[in-house]
């Protein structure tokens, strides 16, 4: 019994790295790392901070940013006041499609920097175009990703 808690700590420890690679606070990856091994598969806000060590204000504050990019949102049961948070396993494709959008508006963006710089350094303006057309791919792709996806979910 204890591997497996040690085991869960180290996956949720990782879950909590891999957020905060990609800008969050690792608290929020953290929570999220334990709403995805949770089971029954959600958790009240007291026994996020106690099965986390973590303060109030940092496990609020996670569970705020969380609820906001969708990636988690909560049930309440009668007669109970509590909000119990759990992952929104049917919303992650929108998050993952909020990411491509964001792919989309730097492909742009990049576009107009390429336009408003001087051919005086080639090499790397023809880096950045190189990228550009990477990120082209990642948004012309996506659609038929998706749909692979759907098919796959759905047999």
């Amino acid at each position: 019994m204890e591997t497996r808690r040690n085991i869960k700590k180290e996956l949720i420890e990782s879950i909590g790295v891999i957020y905060e690679r990609a800008g969050h606070t690792p608290m929020a990856g953290r929570v999220a790392g334990l709403l995805f091994l949770a089971e029954p598969p959600y958790k009240s806000f007291d026994q996020l901070v106690e099965e986390l060590s973590a303060s109030k204000s940092a496990v609020s504050n996670a569970l705020n940013v969380l609820l906001a990019m969708g990636l988690i949102d909560y049930k309440t049961f009668h007669g109970d006041r509590k909000r119990y948070f759990k992952i929104n396993v049917t919303g992650l494709d929108s998050i993952l499609k909020k990411e491509i959008d964001n792919i989309r508006n730097l492909s742009e963006l990049l576009n107009k920097v390429i336009n408003n710089r001087s051919n005086q350094d080639q090499e790397f303006n023809a880096g950045i175009k190189k990228f550009i057309c990477l990120l082209d791919i990642f948004y012309e792709e996506y659609p038929a990703i998706i749909e692979k996806w759907k098919k796959l979910k759905s047999d």
